[in-house]
């Protein structure tokens, strides 16, 4: 990192700090190699000059100081991050010993990777708020709720997700390819789209394929209401895979 000094007034010799001097009102212009990148750079050259403080003491010690400095002004102005995560309605607990089954497979549209909460823009465009987080990894919170509000819907408490316990042993399989599962703020509405298939363990019959697709009402837009939102149309979906199942 490099400093340069500002042409001193009427051609006088720059201060120079001398042991027991107090703090220069005199602060060298850093001309930034590296700063001029830092985020707030500029208003925390402005803090020091504000301050009084100076540039020409211990050069190591100031270019640490300052690079601190512009951090901490950023922290300040920066948004925290919040995560969310999907929770189950479940009010009573599954009991009947029913035909054992187990959601194996599980996709999830593309824009969930980044495990940001997304939306789509008036252009039909993804957007994506950095600040909002969905639980790391969304897909596993998302299996698991599934498997608990199939399980609530059924009454069957013989309901897994892969990978298995080594004592499970499912008679029916199910494998969900979740194409949307988003919400559209221009069109106040939230849309979800899957399609699955249903089979028998062992069993060399081709799968059974079911669809479902539902725009839901969206009234709100803030990060808490497009949560819930989501929640719903899981909660949706997984009325919609307990029908297709057997008893």
């Amino acid at each position: 990192l490099q400093f340069e000094k500002s042409p001193s007034p009427a051609g006088r010799s720059p201060q120079r700090g001398r042991v027991g001097e107090g703090v220069s009102d005199i602060i060298d212009e850093p001309k930034f190699h590296f700063f001029h990148r830092l985020p707030h750079a500029h208003q925390a050259l402005n803090l020091w000059k504000k301050l009084g403080m100076s540039t020409k003491k211990n050069r190591a010690a100031t270019k640490i100081t300052f690079a601190l400095t512009a951090s901490l002004l950023g922290a300040c102005g920066s948004v925290p991050d919040t995560y969310h995560s999907l929770r189950p309605e479940i009010s009573i607990t599954p009991t009947r010993q029913g035909t054992p089954t187990a959601l194996r497979y599980t996709e999830l549209p593309p824009y969930y990777d980044s495990e940001y909460l997304v939306w789509y823009d008036e252009h039909g465009r993804i957007t994506r708020d950095k600040s909002q987080h969905w639980t790391y990894p969304f897909s596993d919170n998302l299996r698991d709720v599934l498997r608990q509000a199939i399980a609530a819907e059924t009454g069957n408490s013989r309901l897994y997700t892969y990978p298995l316990a080594e004592n499970n042993r499912p008679e029916e399989l199910i494998d969900l390819q979740i194409r949307e599962l988003i919400a559209d703020p221009p069109h106040q509405r939230f849309l979800i789209s899957a399609q699955w298939q249903t089979s028998k363990a062992g069993s060399d019959a081709a799968p059974t394929n079911h669809e479902y697709q539902q725009q839901l009402p969206l009234a709100k837009t803030d990060p808490d209401s497009l949560v819930a939102a989501t929640a719903q149309a899981v909660k949706q979906l997984a009325s919609a895979i307990a029908r297709s199942l057997s008893r």
